[in-house]
């Protein structure tokens, strides 16, 4: 979308696909203090706070994989996954061209 023309068209899967598939937060009871993240998170994998991991997804497998992983870590006492939408991609998609617009 430019100045509010469509000039590029894409397939949903392939859209799902570049833009991840959701979000997971693992909240977790007792971690340690000053304890780092696991080993084998999606780059974009962040704690907040001593006691929550957030992370994005593109596939199942995936999700299956920070799953694995984060309980090597604790053991979640609470998971919730938010499974990205259409309408999310699409709101990314136009603040991301605002702010190139901003900023040039």
């Amino acid at each position: 979308i430019n100045k509010g023309k469509l000039i590029l068209v894409e397939e949903r899967e392939k859209l799902m696909k570049r833009y991840r598939h959701g979000r997971v937060t693992l909240d977790f009871s007792d971690v340690a203090e000053g304890r780092g993240l696991p080993e084998g998170l999606p780059a974009d994998a962040v704690l907040d706070g001593p006691n929550r991991l957030i992370s994005s997804f593109a596939s199942a497998e995936e999700l299956e994989t920070i799953l694995r992983v984060s309980r090597a870590y604790a053991e979640p006492v609470d998971v919730a996954v938010k499974q990205t939408s259409l309408e999310d991609i699409f709101v990314d998609l136009i603040a991301s061209a605002n702010s190139a617009e901003g900023s040039a």
